[in-house]
C-alpha cells in the first residue's frame, strides 16, 4: 500500500517543517514531490528514504488521517523487525531506539481512533473476503 508524506500546508500540523516532499525528491530522484506517494514498507521510510523518526511519523499519521477521512480503506503497513534492532544503524539516519519509538508513537496514535484496529495481514485478507463493519 501507499504512504503519503505530507505536503508543505500540513507539515506543520504533524510537527515537521516544510518541504519534506522536496527533500525526498533530492534524496531519491524517483520520488515524485507532486503526490508524495511511498511504498508502505518501514525498511523505504527509513532505509531507502532515509527519514528521521519525525518524518517518518508525520508519514505515517498523514497517511491514517487521509484513510480515516475518506473512504477508511484499510492502511497495510509492513514491518520489518529487523529494521527496530542496531543491524541497521549504518543504513538508516536513525538509531535503533528512534525507529522503535517512532513505531510505538504511531501506533498509540492510531489507536486513539475507535474505528482503528492493528491486526495481521492474514486476517485483513480474510476480512475483505468477508468484510463485517465494526461491532457486528
Amino acid at each position: 500500500h501507499t504512504l503519503i508524506v505530507p505536503p508543505d500546508g500540513q507539515c506543520a500540523a504533524y510537527g515537521i517543517k516544510r518541504g519534506l516532499r522536496s527533500e525526498l525528491a533530492v534524496r531519491r530522484p524517483y520520488f515524485d514531490p507532486s503526490d508524495g506517494k511511498i511504498t508502505g514498507l518501514d525498511w523505504n521510510l527509513f532505509v531507502d528514504y532515509g527519514m528521521s523518526a519525525e518524518e517518518f511519523l508525520a508519514t505515517m499519521k498523514y497517511s491514517l488521517d487521509l484513510r480515516l477521512g475518506g473512504n477508511h480503506c484499510p492502511l497495510l503497513f509492513g514491518a520489518h523487525g529487523d529494521i527496530y534492532c542496531r543491524d541497521y544503524e549504518k543504513l538508516s539516519r536513525t538509531v535503533w531506539r528512534e525507529r522503535q519509538d517512532a513505531l510505538l508513537e504511531f501506533l498509540d496514535y492510531a489507536l486513539t481512533w475507535d474505528v482503528v484496529r492493528v491486526r495481521p495481514y492474514r486476517d485483513i485478507l480474510g476480512w475483505l473476503e468477508d468484510p463485517v463493519g465494526l461491532g457486528k
